[in-house]
């Protein structure tokens, strides 16, 4: 992994001065690097991106580096729990690495939908670094 937490290799398949969503081949995972506090049309249309990769490439795994990540604004966590989780869930999404977040407000939100996925059937695992949650998700069955 580069300085960003990416594989050289992984494939861009969304950037924008918000989020950086990668698709690394080898190892049939997505994985997004939040670069600062996003909302709305840049939020969902990331995510989505995501989740067609995961459904087209037949992966089951995703890595979210939340070190930078803020509390979502309430609308787009319930466009979240709606629409982009059942619609991940039905591509295939079994495994989520979550690189937990720098701030501690972030960190316990993140954790309460880290739960929330995990209930759900998602196997849900936090980590301090992508490296660990790339490991992680390496280990896991496809």
């Amino acid at each position: 992994m580069n300085e960003q937490g990416a594989v050289q290799a992984a494939e861009v398949i969304h950037d924008s001065e918000w989020i950086t969503v990668w698709y690394h081949a080898d190892l049939k995972v997505v994985h997004h690097r939040f670069h600062k506090a996003i909302r709305g049309a840049a939020f969902r249309t990331a995510l989505l991106q995501g989740t067609a990769a995961l459904r087209q490439r037949g992966a089951t795994k995703w890595l979210s580096d939340n070190r930078l990540v803020f509390i979502l604004p309430q609308e787009d966590q319930e466009w979240a729990d709606t629409e982009w989780f059942p619609q991940t869930m039905k591509a295939g999404w079994k495994y989520w690495a979550i690189v937990r977040p720098e701030k501690a407000a972030a960190d316990l939100y993140i954790r309460r939908v880290a739960a929330t996925r995990s209930a759900a059937g998602v196997k849900t695992e936090l980590f301090t670094t992508p490296e660990a949650g790339m490991d992680w998700l390496t280990h896991q069955p496809v």
